[in-house]
């Protein structure tokens, strides 16, 4: 059996407030009580609410924490911190503001930093900012059940003032049934409590908060969780434990809304998700599997239907977006530098008479926003296309000499190897984007650049001697005979 109690630190503070109605002290006898449970085997914790006379008590705080455990009470892993919340109901006013609870959390941090507290205050102290806690869900009332000795059923202890929280009766009704009625419960309420505020819905740390509980923004009419600064200030204090993630936040808000406050999205401004199809997780919408069943992509992919020449060194080029990786060349402005487009590529989609060219995309990595999309790309340096008249015919296909080219935007090009090349014809490209009109899986597999490509640096001789031993993406570098 677990058990749990909670009083005031300091003790200054206990000494103050928790006093019999004839105005007697408890402290002795609830400190003694606490030590009690020492040698209790089983589960055991205690913890203290938090307010505001205690930011101009953190020097006995800290004094009083170390003296329960110095008299045997594990206050590392067996104590916890919560905080007072006004409730609007209450007529009391003891809550700290956003600002008051991070400067308590990081007094209590600064003078137990470097002891083994330091780690209490990490993992245990507030606990309830971490991994697993019962607001850590968009719908608590689904899983989280307190039956009363009648069998009446709520999510929580704070929920048992709540009427409308009242899930059934589990002497009435089965767990499925209540668990049902919980959810319900939990929909109906949210769409009661304040509307979700711009900050949760634009915050990268709601995956660990959900707003908070659902009880306390309707007691204080908030619209997020009432710790939500102190919870920032200790998830950025332990970033590799808690790491902003913007892009799961993003999804979670958006089930949180549409489960909980779907009228929220009848303001068109504010922001969502697109709506996730699932087909496209069908292996048959795979861009392979789309690919098996279209010649003309087999030829457009093939890997080898370009090759990339460094001073009589080939290398078969082909897309990352099949293979996960990339070709890439160590070059410098003395190095003979040559493309070799296959027959069946420069054929593809070109018709007898067609005009046909090779076409050349060269970008580096400077990000930049592009198009209506407004989505963040790889930069664009130039486009070239390159004509019969400028190419080399061949038994295999078409060559051409991509030296001078690099020559001509060598000062436009990047360090190490943060320039990146795409080769394909026009007539292959056109049948690309064609498919993209006829394919919508096509056109998400496919949204960026799909064709034959490879990343290069450029340089001087010494400079590429040191850059050939290894690559970022795990393939070496190309390098010709001297």
């Amino acid at each position: 059996m677990s058990i749990s109690g909670s009083f005031d630190l300091p003790f200054s503070l206990h000494e103050k407030f928790r006093v019999t109605k004839a105005g007697k002290s408890t402290l002795r006898r609830t400190v003694d009580n606490v030590l009690l449970l020492v040698s209790y085997p089983h589960r055991k914790q205690i913890s203290c609410v938090v307010g505001r006379e205690h930011l101009e008590r953190i020097d006995e705080f800290v004094a009083d924490l170390r003296w329960l455990d110095e008299h045997g009470f594990d206050m590392v892993t067996d104590f916890y911190i919560m905080f007072a919340y006004d409730s609007l109901n209450s007529g009391d006013s003891s809550q700290l503001d956003q600002a008051q609870m991070v400067e308590f959390f990081e007094g209590v941090l600064d003078r137990v930093r470097g002891t083994k507290f330091e780690r209490a205050v990490y993992y245990e102290c507030f606990k309830e900012f971490t991994h697993g806690y019962c607001t850590h869900q968009i719908n608590c009332g689904a899983t989280n059940f307190l039956v009363q000795k009648n069998g009446d059923v709520y999510p929580c202890h704070r929920a048992q003032a709540e009427p409308d929280l009242k899930f059934g009766n589990i002497l009435q009704l089965g767990l499925p049934e209540i668990a049902a009625k919980g959810a319900a419960a939990i929909r109906a309420y949210e769409s009661a409590n304040e509307d979700l505020s711009a900050e949760c819905i634009a915050c990268e740390y709601f995956y660990l908060c959900y707003a908070g509980c659902p009880i306390e923004r309707n007691n204080n009419r908030g619209n997020r969780a009432y710790t939500c600064g102190i919870q920032k200030a200790f998830y950025r204090a332990q970033p590799q434990r808690f790491p902003p993630k913007p892009d799961a936040s993003r999804r979670l808000v958006d089930s949180f809304i549409r489960q909980n406050q779907p009228h929220l999205y009848d303001d068109l401004s504010v922001p969502r998700v697109v709506k996730f199809k699932t087909e496209i997780l069908d292996e048959n919408n795979a861009v392979t599997a789309i690919i098996a069943r279209d010649p003309q992509l087999q030829t457009l992919f093939r890997r080898g239907a370009v090759t990339l020449e460094v001073n009589g060194l080939r290398r078969e080029l082909f897309s990352s977006h099949l293979y996960g990786r990339m070709t890439q060349a160590a070059l410098t402005p003395e190095d003979e530098v040559r493309l070799h487009v296959a027959t069946d590529l420069w054929d593809l989609n070109a018709g007898e008479g067609a005009l046909n060219a090779v076409k050349l995309q060269l970008l580096r990595d400077e990000r930049v926003v592009y198009g209506d999309e407004q989505r963040e790309k790889m930069e664009h340096v130039a486009t070239v296309d390159l004509y019969p008249a400028e190419l080399v015919r061949t038994d295999a296909g078409w060559s051409l000499d991509l030296a001078p080219f690099l020559r001509q935007h060598a000062h436009l090009l990047l360090p190490g190897y943060g320039n990146l090349l795409s080769v394909t014809t026009l007539k292959a490209r056109e049948y690309h984007y064609a498919k993209h009109a006829r394919n919508a899986f096509y056109h998400l597999n496919t949204v960026n650049l799909p064709f034959h490509e490879f990343r290069f640096s450029y340089g001087e001789r010494g400079d590429v001697e040191k850059q050939k031993a290894g690559t970022p993406l795990g393939m070496p570098a190309l390098r010709g005979a001297d």
